[in-house]
């Protein structure tokens, strides 16, 4: 959505080196590379039950449901 969306969700998922990639530093650089993306929140959710996951986004202001 925003920066500081996109911020939190690094730091929830512990990615930091995504928040850094240059290729997605825009919001138009991840709609391009949004498989990255989806292969780093995966990989990310394969660890945690789904609640725990909601849970943990939503304490760190990440939008989820």
């Amino acid at each position: 959505r925003n920066e500081s969306d996109w911020a939190k969700l690094c730091a929830t998922i512990d990615r930091p080196d995504l928040a850094a990639d240059p290729r997605l530093t825009s919001t138009e650089g991840r709609r391009t590379h949004h498989d990255a993306i989806d292969e780093a929140v995966e990989a990310w959710s394969r660890t945690i039950d789904q609640v725990s996951a909601a849970e943990r986004l939503q304490a760190n202001g990440v939008p989820a449901a």
